[in-house]
């Protein structure tokens, strides 16, 4: 089946290790008419995609299979792509780069996500 979203959608990059966050995720954008690349489950492919992206904005799981993802956050704010910080830990104070991203606490509903998506790419 094709796409029915326009090119011009805006494209949102989501890196997420859990299957059904991703799966969740990609639905709730594609049901309000953005694009998404990814998933990108490990720092290593973040990283890749994150210095490959160019869309409206990104969504950031900080720990990818147990590893510290922020410095995925480093290159996107080098980039000045709008990112919102995804995350089940309380700790979210110790980020270096990303403070000034909004942070997403999981579990989250679609709503939440949505709203904290359309304020970053409304920057």
């Amino acid at each position: 089946m094709m796409d029915a979203r326009p090119i011009d959608a805006p494209e949102i990059l989501i890196i997420e290790d859990e299957p059904l966050i991703a799966m969740y995720i990609e639905d709730a954008l594609a049901r309000s008419g953005y694009r998404t690349a990814g998933p990108f489950e490990t720092v290593e492919s973040a990283v890749e995609a994150a210095y490959r992206f160019n869309g409206a904005g990104a969504l950031v799981d900080l720990m990818l299979d147990g590893v510290d993802a922020s410095v995925v956050t480093g290159i996107l704010a080098k980039r000045n792509i709008p990112f919102v910080i995804m995350t089940g830990r309380e700790e979210t104070v110790s980020l270096s780069v990303g403070v000034g991203a909004p942070v997403l606490k999981k579990p989250f509903l679609a709503g939440d996500l949505l709203e904290k998506v359309r304020a970053v790419c409304a920057k």
